[in-house]
């Protein structure tokens, strides 16, 4: 699982200049690896071994909330429990997709359970023949991190450059450095994942405390989380189904009263608005927004629901971020027609320097924002034309019999926030998901046009609302935008900045907002992991 070792002539020549200079050098970085691959071994062939069980649970957490995760031959599944849902959530490796029906990326209590636990399994991949090549020397190491480790650099494709902090006795991993940006230099914050306290569990070694802190680029510490491992131990092989969408818990599908059923929706700002009632027939609007991987509520309706908030967590969006609080919303009915399965909800909390969304919603009478889980319960097309909303029981669409006129059908992929392929001017490639909650037509990240060497002319600059507040967006014109079968000509695209803290991610590198669906109507029809849309 090792590099090639040095050549004799080599290291003799090594060990020669390290006793001429009276001092001990630094390990080259093959040499590093190959020390570093050695005191890992143990490690690396328990999780490249099939099949692989662990499970650990929060420590500060006062219920002891569980994730488990099951790892077997470059797979994983895990299992969240948290406000009284359960999700499974599996990924084979290359893509990956949210198992369950009910499909609620929703974030554990201070942090992202999702995160951490695709996080925890790529930590020890890089221990496995194939990503061994991807180790490399470190520079412009920050937060002189050097005095303390070893430092490799650990770049997989597709994926943000990392740190790998190693312990300078036995070369065995200790923590994890990850910044907002993929070149770790130009970042402003990072997350620092420390593994603690090493021990054995039988199968292999493993840390007992998994500490995760948040440190702006002059070392000071934002946030932190503490995971204890609670027992690692080898497990009977899960079948192959268990890594497929069938293999989530039952949900409860909302029944239709009328198929299609149509509800009628207004506009605010050019965004879909939708009446709803409350558990007790509270009247109340939501915007529907695609682009939320989690539904929001505003402060005072959940207090007018009788919701108390808990957890504290940072959320991005559009370029700035926000702290809010989630609880669970059960009894709202769509419509006021067809009740929704229960849903996580985020509500912004104290901490938040200003309220800008929540006000902004508030002035326009609006009661929160319905999140793309709603696209999980139904076959559901947003037509701006009519005005309505018209949905189908998954299991009663035929897109030739229920849609009118010619169609472009284009395959998504599920994920927290299902996506389409698109190609910009044929060199950049990545993951764009539908935005309604967003007013431009097209939007691209920033991170990602530097990544393919791609520039364009700014011909303006325009304003918006964020989870934060205001922020500024440039806007540009590329060339063409393929989108499956689809080529769209000098798209108005605006420029978007990653918030602090937020990783690249190349699934979602693009966004099309609700400027598209004035020109388009879009079904959406991720049971059948694909959206059909049609020119109005």
């Amino acid at each position: 699982m090792s590099r090639a070792p040095l050549s004799g002539i080599a290291l003799l020549l090594a060990l020669w200049l390290t006793a001429a200079s009276g001092t001990a050098q630094q390990p080259s970085a093959d040499d590093l690896i190959e020390k570093h691959c050695r005191a890992m071994k143990t490690v690396g062939d328990v999780f490249a071994a099939n099949p692989m069980r662990i499970e650990y649970v929060e420590g500060t957490a006062a219920d002891g909330k569980r994730v488990w995760l099951h790892w077997q031959g470059g797979k994983f599944r895990s299992e969240l429990h948290w406000l009284g849902f359960v999700e499974v959530f599996a990924y084979d490796g290359k893509d990956n997709w949210y198992a369950s029906d009910l499909s609620l990326p929703y974030s554990l209590d201070e942090g992202n359970g999702v995160d951490v636990t695709a996080q925890l399994a790529s930590n020890f991949a890089h221990v496995t023949p194939t990503q061994v090549a991807y180790l490399g020397p470190a520079k412009d190491v920050p937060l002189d991190l050097s005095k303390s480790y070893a430092i490799l650099r650990y770049a997989p494709p597709g994926m943000s450059e990392v740190l790998l902090l190693l312990d300078r006795q036995d070369y065995r991993l200790s923590g994890i450095l990850q910044g907002t940006d993929r070149q770790l230099a130009n970042s402003t914050v990072y997350r620092e994942m420390l593994l603690e306290d090493w021990a054995d569990f039988g199968p292999c070694w493993y840390p007992r405390v998994i500490r995760t802190r948040t440190l702006t680029s002059d070392g000071e510490e934002v946030k932190e989380r503490v995971l204890t491992t609670q027992s690692v131990a080898v497990a009977v092989p899960l079948p192959a189904v268990q890594f497929t969408r069938q293999s989530a818990p039952a949900v409860p599908r909302p029944t239709l009263p009328t198929v299609p059923l149509r509800i009628p929706f207004s506009f605010l700002n050019d965004t879909v608005v939708v009446k709803c009632t409350g558990p007790h027939g509270e009247n109340l609007r939501f915007e529907v927004d695609t682009g939320a991987a989690v539904g929001l509520l505003r402060r005072d309706v959940a207090r007018q629901l009788g919701l108390k908030p808990v957890g504290e967590e940072e959320v991005t969006g559009h370029g700035s971020s926000a702290w809010v609080g989630y609880a669970r919303a059960e009894g709202i009915k769509l419509g006021g027609k067809v009740e929704l399965p229960p849903w996580p909800a985020a509500v912004l909390g104290d901490k938040n320097g200003n309220h800008s969304l929540d006000d902004s919603l508030a002035d326009h009478g609006v009661a929160g924002l319905l999140g793309n889980f709603i696209l999980s319960n139904f076959v559901l097309q947003i037509d701006y034309r009519r005005r309505q909303i018209v949905l189908w029981p998954p299991d009663n669409f035929d897109p030739d019999r229920d849609l009118i006129g010619a169609y472009h059908r284009i395959p998504c992929r599920r994920d927290s926030m299902p996506y389409v392929e698109v190609t910009i001017d044929g060199r950049l490639k990545g993951g764009a998901f539908f935005n309604t909650g967003a007013q431009q037509f097209f939007a691209l990240s920033t991170w990602a046009l530097d990544h393919a060497g791609l520039s364009y002319e700014v011909e303006s600059v325009g304003l918006g609302v964020t989870v934060g507040g205001n922020t500024a967006f440039g806007l540009i014109r590329p060339k063409e935008v393929r989108l499956g079968d689809m080529i769209i000509q000098r798209p108005p695209t605006h420029l978007e900045m990653l918030a602090p803290g937020e990783a690249p991610n190349p699934h979602r590198i693009a966004s099309f907002g609700n400027g598209f669906f004035q020109r388009y109507k879009v079904t959406f029809d991720l049971f059948h992991e694909t959206y059909y849309i049609q020119t109005m």
